[in-house]
């Protein structure tokens, strides 16, 4: 039964906790025409994963999920997309949101009203690239 409630819990838990603090990004910053573009693709999602950012609000990556059926779902793609990030953009990446909500801790003033550009994302199949 100990064990059984444990699973259970686990299972429960956001995926989030299983991230390192050292992964979701802190301080101000400033998105990129691209990564706000980006960002409004991500949120326009049925079931948005997870939102990664460059540090310098460059370039922005995310995973939604594509399917009706959860199960069918990746869980934790948040180390995948940093993994991502840093090698199409040589630069040190950060988590700003989780399941459509920011975690990115005291972001300041940083959308960017442009909407042209583009945007880089990974869905459930794999990585796709789009022009806006």
């Amino acid at each position: 039964l100990f064990i059984t409630a444990v699973m259970l819990w686990g299972c429960a838990t956001s995926d989030s906790l299983l991230l390192s603090r050292a992964d979701i990004g802190a301080g101000d910053i400033q998105f990129s025409v691209s990564s706000t573009a980006t960002y409004r693709y991500y949120k326009d999602q049925k079931q948005p994963r997870d939102f990664v950012v460059t540090v310098d609000g460059e370039r922005g990556f995310y995973t939604y999920c594509a399917t009706s059926r959860e199960i069918e779902c990746r869980k934790n793609t948040s180390e995948l997309l940093l993994d991502i990030c840093t090698e199409r953009t040589g630069k040190n990446c950060r988590i700003f949101a989780i399941d459509g909500k920011v975690v990115w801790e005291d972001p300041g003033q940083w959308r960017n009203s442009g909407t042209v550009g583009m945007h880089f994302f990974v869905d459930h199949k794999g990585i796709r690239t789009d022009k806006l």
